[in-house]
C-alpha cells in the first residue's frame, strides 16, 4: 500500500515537472489542438524533427497524431460498409 502511494506521488511530481518544462509549439496537436509539448518517454525527442513529441493535453505522441491525420484524410465512404475491430483505446482513432 505504501509503495502504491509513493509511486502515485512520484508520478504526480513528474507530471508537475513536465508541465513546468513544457514548451509551446507552432504546430498544434492534431488530436486535441493543444500546443504544449514535452520530451517523450525516456526523455527522447522526435527522431526526424528533434522536436518535443509528447502533447501535454492529451498525452499523444507523433505516431498518434500522424495516424489521426491519415484517418481524417481517408475517404469515409470507402469504409461505410466495413467493420473494424479496435483492440484498445487509441487517441488517434475516434471509436
Amino acid at each position: 500500500m505504501v509503495n502504491r502511494i509513493v509511486r502515485s506521488i512520484r508520478w504526480r511530481v513528474r507530471i508537475l515537472n513536465m508541465k513546468l518544462s513544457a514548451k509551446s509549439s507552432e504546430t498544434p496537436c492534431s488530436i486535441c489542438g493543444g500546443n504544449k509539448f514535452v520530451k517523450g518517454p525516456n526523455q527522447r525527442l522526435s527522431f526526424q524533427t528533434g522536436k518535443l513529441p509528447w502533447c501535454l493535453s492529451c498525452w499523444s505522441l507523433e505516431r498518434h497524431r500522424g495516424l489521426r491525420v491519415f484517418w481524417e484524410g481517408f475517404d469515409k465512404s470507402y469504409l461505410k460498409e466495413q467493420s473494424v475491430l479496435q483492440f484498445s483505446h487509441d487517441p488517434a482513432v475516434i471509436p
